[in-house]
């Protein structure tokens, strides 16, 4: 009797365990349809004032081009001076994002120096992975598009 007990409690301690990380994944994704919209809704201003675009998965991306005056400046106070127009373009990027209620929900997830005169910046949604559950589910429709194929084929 004691025995069923515990297992019936360690079963309860998993359902709620389980409840708790759906819980969890059905906000970040509440969240995730939130950050759309408010991308959407602020569409021009990212693009007239940041030169944000947004892709196919909803990350938010620009090229940040280095002009003739910064490069005298890189020039004269060394390669570190593109570290403090990024942080300036982040800041304003910040300000903007915080009067709209995009700041908790956003973060840099990638920044690369394509050339002498551009470095990429790409921002997405901070709380989950949209990039790799957009995969998942392209792998997972091109597997059963395979398979339905092959059994139309063989039945």
């Amino acid at each position: 009797m004691l025995k069923n007990f515990k297992i019936f409690k360690t079963f309860i301690e998993i359902k709620n365990i389980i409840t708790k990380i759906l819980t969890l994944k059905m906000k970040n994704i509440r969240g995730f349809f939130r950050y759309l919209k408010i991308i959407k809704q602020n569409k021009e201003i990212l693009w007239k004032e940041f030169k944000l675009r947004k892709d196919y998965i909803g990350r938010l991306y620009t090229v940040i081009n280095i002009t003739k005056e910064i490069e005298d400046n890189i020039k004269k106070y060394g390669i570190s001076y593109i570290d403090i127009e990024i942080k300036k373009y982040v800041k304003n990027l910040d300000l903007f994002t915080l009067k709209v209620g995009l700041s908790e929900l956003i973060s840099i997830s990638h920044s690369e120096i394509l050339d002498k005169f551009n470095i990429l910046l790409i921002l997405e949604y901070r709380f989950l992975n949209v990039k790799k559950i957009v995969t998942r589910l392209l792998w997972s429709l091109v597997i059963i598009t395979l398979l339905t194929i092959l059994l139309l084929i063989f039945i």
